[in-house]
């Protein structure tokens, strides 16, 4: 074998390894599971302090809660499905929340929700004061 075959056989051997681990490293790779909401137009005022209980991830806008129709920002969440828990507005307008009812329309689900693997969630959340 010539040196000039040797070389381009140990650089092809070389090239398949890179193939390789970049393959592996790509299939490695772990997709994010986001969630974000929606305050739903039927609440009864603005909501605050959401939280995504089974990773106790928690979304919360300072003093006023996030408006009718107004979406939070994403956060990463481990779990697929979690109970969900957040405040109204007492109607005050003055920072004053109180512990909400949360529903669900797109999953006609109260309290609870399941949310797809892998991706980047956005749910509608409507909220009213808990009896």
């Amino acid at each position: 074998m010539t040196f000039k075959e040797n070389t381009m056989k140990t650089a092809s051997f070389i090239i398949s390894i890179l193939f390789a681990l970049a393959f592996i490293f790509l299939g490695c790779s772990e997709d994010k599971t986001e969630l974000a909401f929606v305050n739903d137009e039927g609440s009864e005022e603005a909501i605050n302090d959401i939280v995504w209980t089974e990773d106790n991830v928690a979304w919360e806008k300072e003093t006023v809660g996030y408006a009718k129709g107004e979406k939070t920002e994403s956060k990463e969440v481990d779990h697929i499905s979690s109970n969900v828990e957040c405040t109204v507005d007492d109607g005050s307008h003055t920072g004053n929340f109180n512990t909400a009812d949360v529903y669900f329309p797109e999953q006609n689900s109260s309290g609870a929700l399941t949310i797809n693997d892998g991706s980047s969630n956005t749910y509608t959340l409507r909220a009213t004061a808990a009896k």
